[in-house]
């Protein structure tokens, strides 16, 4: 296992990812590559973030090493597709060539095989329309896959989390055998969703030597961004990546996991700690931006408001220009000004919460507008 792993702690705003950054700028720098032919596995924790770090990749790395950027689910994705093969050969299966469902489909496909037991009401709970059942059912399949839970186990958990309900026992014996029969139903007919994918990485590929070979070779690296986001099963795959000698960086937040109960692990990601040289990162109120940052947005939000009422409303300025006070911190922006109430005078066209034009002497919203002065 790497001695040079760090695991990186902070709260947001505190230089997290620059720091992660900063990690695979310095290992390159000192050549710290196993061959010319390897590359790091860069994760996010959703596609807008890995978009974003990708950018800023590029802008430090330029050109000096490959890396490949992914998601945990869209790793598992194209890990299960590139690897089928071997797992068909694990569990006996004629299709070599799998198809992933979207999740409409996946809805629709299931409430057929499901139609017996939707038909007498075996898997119906009192106030939850059918939809809801088949939906909540192949939620369960995704949300166990993500916590390495098999799926077999998802009635007995059930049963122990609601004991005490009446006539809730059958349902859940219910759920469980729909789930099994509709997870292979899909196997045997090559067809992938999101928790089928999830289960057959971590509990099929991730555990074969063949495929831990070709993970070792493959990665001399591996960089992960907000891993308190991440499923418990990401865990198994650093672990396994770091035993093979890959090196590791890891941005961890302790006031983060925004995706606790939607799959996201943080507790069982924060283990990795052990593993890493742990650095925290100073908290955003200790930097000079955070003390002198909002002061300045203030007065500039209280004298944008005295500019706009002088410009639309010249008897009113000198009235209120010595009374006006910072901006509400709870409104939004507009144009340097911030929503503390009832829209302004002018014409303005306030939607959604947020005002989507810009004040106008006419009163007419439809006018061009000049976005010059406008912040979106």
């Amino acid at each position: 296992m790497s001695t040079d792993s760090i695991w990186i702690v902070g709260t947001t705003r505190s230089g997290k990812t620059t720091r992660l950054i900063e990690q695979l700028d310095r290992w390159i720098t000192d050549a710290v590559v196993g061959s010319p032919s390897t590359t790091a596995l860069v994760f996010a924790a959703n596609g807008d973030n890995r978009l974003e770090l990708v950018e800023r990749l590029d802008a430090i790395i330029k050109g000096r090493q490959s890396f490949h950027s992914t998601t945990p689910l869209g790793f598992f994705q194209t890990e299960v597709t590139l690897f089928f093969p071997l797992i068909a050969q694990k569990l006996d299966l004629r299709v070599q060539f799998p198809l992933r469902l979207r999740p409409e489909t996946e809805q629709q496909l299931a409430t057929q095989l499901w139609g017996p037991e939707l038909e007498a009401e075996e898997l119906a709970q009192a106030g939850v329309s059918d939809y809801f059942m088949v939906r909540r059912s192949l939620d369960l399949l995704q949300l166990a896959a993500f916590a390495g839970i098999p799926a077999e186990d998802i009635p007995a958990i059930l049963a122990d989390g609601f004991a005490g309900q009446p006539g809730s026992p059958a349902l859940w014996e219910c759920m469980g055998r729909v789930i099994l029969r509709w997870r292979e139903w899909c196997l045997q007919r090559g067809l992938l969703t999101y928790g089928i994918i999830t289960e057959l990485y971590w509990r099929h590929l991730l555990t074969d030597p063949i495929y831990q070979a070709h993970l070792h070779r493959r990665y001399w690296a591996v960089l992960a961004d907000d891993v308190d986001e991440y499923p418990a099963i990401a865990h198994s795959l650093f672990t396994q990546l770091l035993e093979g000698g890959a090196k590791a960086a890891f941005t961890y937040n302790p006031h983060g996991s925004v995706r606790s109960g939607l799959g996201a692990d943080p507790t069982q990601l924060a283990q990795l700690a052990d593993c890493c040289r742990v650095e925290a990162l100073d908290p955003p109120h200790r930097r000079l931006g955070s003390r002198v940052g909002r002061p300045g947005v203030e007065l500039d939000s209280a004298a944008s408001v005295v500019a706009r009422i002088a410009q639309f409303h010249p008897g009113d300025s000198d009235r209120l220009a010595g009374t006006v006070a910072p901006a509400n911190s709870g409104g939004d922006h507009c144009g340097g000004t911030r929503r503390t109430g009832a829209p302004p005078r002018g014409g303005s066209d306030w939607r959604g919460g947020r005002c989507d034009r810009p004040l106008h002497p006419t009163g007419n919203p439809h006018q061009p507008r000049d976005r010059s002065g406008i912040t979106e």
